[in-house]
């Protein structure tokens, strides 16, 4: 995501490589939600709007990119309404977004946020004096570790059923996925609204720990410390 890395510079990021695994870039801009970048592992890299509804955490979009000799390339979607797509070998409808998505974030005045924010952080630097080594970045603040029977209870989900659907539901409609899962459609619509309700790292979690997409696993403990 070109934009992505226009931002990343003007912090003096030239590159994904220069993050540390689990290292979360915040950009502020005035009253538009907080742009969060965040490095899962080696070569991807989560970037989002987030935001509380009802104590909850959602996520307006966000999406997941592998970086690949310099080219990103969506391979997971999510937002809050609902909507989750997901393809470890690239979204072709992903890249439709994430140019207008670009687009919006350049308008909204990102890039010169950040510049303001990178030059902030060298005026600090700059007139913070220390006689002895200089100051070490402090580490980025990481969720917790999370337990996946935790949050099937909470939900009121069971297991096998939420790993089925989360493979279904990322390449069907609500009837196909209702028709694989030999279940009712108002089961499926009971999942959907659970997920929908589910906090980002919780969505993330169980797709991660019961799907079986390798990758999704991956990512996962990546997030987790």
């Amino acid at each position: 995501m070109k934009l992505i890395r226009e931002i990343l510079k003007q912090l003096e990021v030239d590159s994904v490589d220069d993050l540390e695994v689990n290292q979360e870039i915040t950009v502020e801009n005035g009253d538009f939600p907080e742009l969060n970048i965040k490095k899962v592992d080696g070569n991807h890299v989560i970037v989002g709007h987030y935001y509380r509804r009802m104590g909850e955490v959602k996520a307006c979009p966000e999406i997941i990119f592998k970086v690949k000799d310099g080219e990103w390339i969506p391979i997971r979607y999510t937002q809050s309404q609902g909507i989750h797509r997901h393809d470890k070998n690239g979204l072709q409808s992903g890249q439709k977004f994430v140019k207008q998505w670009s687009r919006t974030l350049k308008s909204q005045g990102f890039v010169d946020a950040a510049k303001k924010q990178g030059n902030k952080a060298k005026s600090l630097d700059t007139t913070t004096c220390s006689t002895t080594s200089p100051r070490k970045r402090a580490d980025p603040p990481v969720s917790p570790a999370m337990n996946v029977e935790d949050i099937l209870e909470k939900y009121g989900l069971t297991k096998e059923t939420t790993a089925r659907y989360i493979d279904a539901v990322t390449r069907m409609s609500q009837a196909e996925t209702a028709e694989e899962l030999e279940v009712s459609r108002d089961t499926v619509n009971r999942y959907k609204n659970a997920f929908d309700r589910m906090t980002c790292l919780e969505r993330i979690q169980l797709t991660a720990s019961l799907s079986t997409n390798k990758l999704l696993q991956q990512i996962s403990e990546n997030i987790q410390e």
